[in-house]
């Protein structure tokens, strides 16, 4: 397995309802890999950073960037 370069509490927004909750996130090699909490069991998510188009400071929320892909917008 690839050791962590990072990790910590964030709080993302889910797209279905556009609310945000509180997710466990690591970043490993190039993939910000997001979970249900800290015991990293339930992976939620991957965001392969290399694949970012754009990485935008979001001004509607403190301390919130948006990572644009082809696929979507992650906040």
């Amino acid at each position: 397995m690839i050791s962590k370069l990072y990790e910590a509490v964030l709080i993302a927004t889910c797209f279905i309802v556009r609310n945000w909750k509180m997710r466990w996130f690591v970043l490993r090699d190039s993939k910000l890999m997001y979970y249900e909490n800290d015991s990293e069991e339930k992976l939620k998510g991957t965001i392969d950073i290399r694949a970012a188009k754009e990485i935008v400071d979001n001004h509607e929320k403190e301390n919130a960037l948006n990572i644009v892909t082809d696929e979507r917008t992650n906040l």
